[in-house]
């Protein structure tokens, strides 16, 4: 297999992120709202619960309400916000740098990009040149794009082939330039900056697929939408921006694979297939460059009127997020229309969604574990046949959660499962290696972020359909005595892979499509993974 170690890692003091991904929020609070906020990036970093359910907070830039309905933050009707906004004083409809979020990630050295405040274009400096951001031991090609002349690099990962720098086309409406900012230095190094109308071309200058699409309407483009892409190229979807990250290892392994190996804090990305992402933030339309020190680049898929999909990248995660207001201003990164042809992935055989709200049509089996005589579910997915439900099997230090072992099956130490061998699944079947699960991955990713068809229907933020009949359930995770967040759903399993510094195990997470792996340094953690066994090939 090609992959090389997949660490795929959730910082929860970075941005939560999403690769195997849907983010409802990036930052969860556990204090109160505040009654008032400077825009709808600093009200998402409020995570929206039943906690909130009911409550108001009022964004000053856009002078309007927002409501959680439990789930989200729904914009309260004009009646209702102009007689609540009317009783603030006149210093609401300022939208101060002071006051706008701050990214809790690290705020980079006086070498990098900038901080994570807001900042003007003209303060935005670089100590290294455009020709310095590539990897100089990947061979390009190049794109000309007819429109401008302007020429971009490009690179293959797996069969994808991608622009090695974000878009700098200037889209004009009526001989004006159209929701899209940059500043004389920015532009040269980081390209241009687009709300989502303007990154689908909702003028329809260039094509159809994205006529229409922006603020406050729900458009729902055809694939491939084009966008200001060059022609032969489209915006990404969230899918395709989830199979190059997997394809680089998941999130956190992507992260350090396809970051430039100049202006970020770190010095330890490799940029290894010349993707070369800088970290250019995120703009407003009054001028400033926000949380540069991280990635933000649109996605051509659309949650609702109101949000729509974007790539973001920090030093520690790369992965997506569903829920970005549609008028901020994100990066551009093109993909061309066909694919490439790549032998690897001939032996992958592509599963076939099997299940839908109304029908299942998934391949049941069964498999009787000789140990307990626990009667397992199995399910065929592609080429592999897999429990369909977690081991059971008790040892002495496993333990279950909620008290419930009949539906969630029991929880492991690494140690435990070394102590019985290496692997604690009945004869017949055996604990999947890390590369057997990425064979997984691969063979559902092609109806959806491979994290959200494993789930199964009863996770509480995202609603999935379960469509292989996997049915990852939600649990919380077990560390040292005591089971983990009660905000946060949690499905983690251990593979069979050991790497240089640890055990591999799998990670799902509540508010994530992602599959995340991590090489665990210890073998003795005190974490307690389920295990899902998988059948012996014939």
């Amino acid at each position: 297999m090609r992959f090389q170690a997949s660490s795929l890692v959730i910082s929860l003091s970075l941005t939560m992120l999403a690769a195997c991904g849907d983010d409802d929020s990036f930052i969860s609070r556990s204090q109160g709202l505040p009654g008032e906020v400077a825009d709808m990036d600093e009200l998402e970093s409020y995570a929206c619960s039943d906690e909130f359910k009911g409550e108001k907070v009022y964004v000053a830039d856009l002078k309007r309400d927002y409501e959680c309905d439990g789930d989200r933050w729904i914009r309260v009707d004009d009646e209702e916000t102009s007689s609540s906004s009317s009783a603030r004083s006149s210093s609401s409809d300022r939208a101060s740098s002071s006051s706008i979020r701050s990214s809790s990630s690290s705020v980079r050295s006086s070498s990098s990009l900038g901080s994570s405040s807001s900042t003007p274009y003209s303060s935005v400096s670089f100590d290294f040149t455009k020709d310095e951001a590539f990897n100089s031991n990947v061979q390009y090609g190049e794109l000309k794009d007819a429109r401008d002349g302007h020429v971009y690099k490009t690179v293959t990962v797996g069969r994808q082939v991608w622009m090695a720098e974000d878009l700098a086309f200037e889209y004009v409406v009526n001989d004006e330039p159209f929701e899209n900012y940059c500043g004389t230095d920015s532009c040269k190094i980081l390209g241009r900056y687009y709300t989502w109308a303007a990154a689908m071309d909702s003028a329809g200058i260039f094509g159809t697929t994205g006529k229409g699409c922006g603020m406050d309407t729900k458009c729902s483009p055809a694939y491939p939408a084009r966008g200001i892409c060059p022609e032969g190229w489209h915006v990404p979807t969230n899918q395709e921006y989830n199979s190059m990250i997997l394809y680089a290892g998941g999130s956190y392994e992507a992260a350090l694979k396809i970051k430039s190996q100049v202006g970020w804090k770190d010095s330890l990305n490799s940029d290894i297939y010349g993707l070369s992402f800088l970290p250019g933030g995120r703009s407003t339309a009054i001028g400033n460059i926000k949380d540069i020190s991280e990635t933000f680049s649109w996605t051509s898929t659309e949650y609702d009127e109101k949000f729509a999909a974007w790539f973001i990248m920090s030093s520690r995660s790369a992965g997506i997020v569903y829920n970005h207001t549609k008028n901020m201003a994100n990066a551009v990164r093109c993909i061309k229309d066909t694919l490439v042809e790549d032998s690897f992935y001939d032996t992958i055989t592509i599963a076939q969604p099997c299940r839908t709200e109304q029908e299942d049509n998934c391949t049941y089996g069964e498999f009787t574990d000789p140990r307990d005589n626990q009667v397992y579910k199995t399910i065929k997915i592609g080429n592999q046949v897999w429990f369909a439900e977690n081991l059971k099997y008790e040892t002495s230090i496993s333990r279950c959660y909620a008290n419930d072992c009949d539906l969630y099956g029991r929880y492991y130490l690494w140690r435990d499962i070394a102590n019985n061998g290496g692997d604690l699944c009945p004869a017949g079947s055996h604990m999947p290696s890390k590369e057997e699960w990425e064979t997984l991955f691969w063979a559902v990713s092609g109806a959806n972020a491979s994290g959200a068809a494993l789930k199964s229907s009863t996770w509480r933020k995202r609603k999935e359909v379960d469509h292989f009949g996997f049915s990852a359930l939600p649990a919380r995770e077990f560390y040292g005595s005591s089971w983990g967040n009660s905000n946060t759903d949690y499905a983690e399993f251990w593979s069979s892979t050991k790497g240089e510094n640890g055990v591999y195990s799998l990670s799902l997470y509540s508010d994530s499509d992602v599959c995340y792996f991590e090489e665990f340094k210890y073998y003795t953690s005190d974490y307690m993974y389920s295990i899902r066994c998988i059948v012996d090939p014939e």
